[in-house]
């Protein structure tokens, strides 16, 4: 999802959502690995991770929002 900064500007940020509420802990901890690795990467060309947390028993993280084509095809 592309979403911007409640109060803040009109930047722009991609938020990933695992659409599994409540996820085995598995797969919550694979989730949460995705986001911490990430958040540790920074080369250019990959997009940072800014903020990660639960909302209503979903898993979220916030990055940087490249424009461009979806990946829908």
């Amino acid at each position: 999802y592309r979403v911007t900064r409640q109060g803040g500007d009109a930047t722009a940020f991609a938020l990933k959502v695992l659409k599994q509420h409540e996820p085995k802990p598995e797969v919550r901890a694979r989730f949460v690995q995705e986001a911490r690795t990430m958040a540790k990467l920074t080369p250019p060309g990959i997009v940072h991770v800014h903020h990660a947390g639960v909302a209503s028993g979903l898993l979220w993280y916030v990055m940087d929002f490249l424009p461009g084509p979806t990946l829908k095809g």
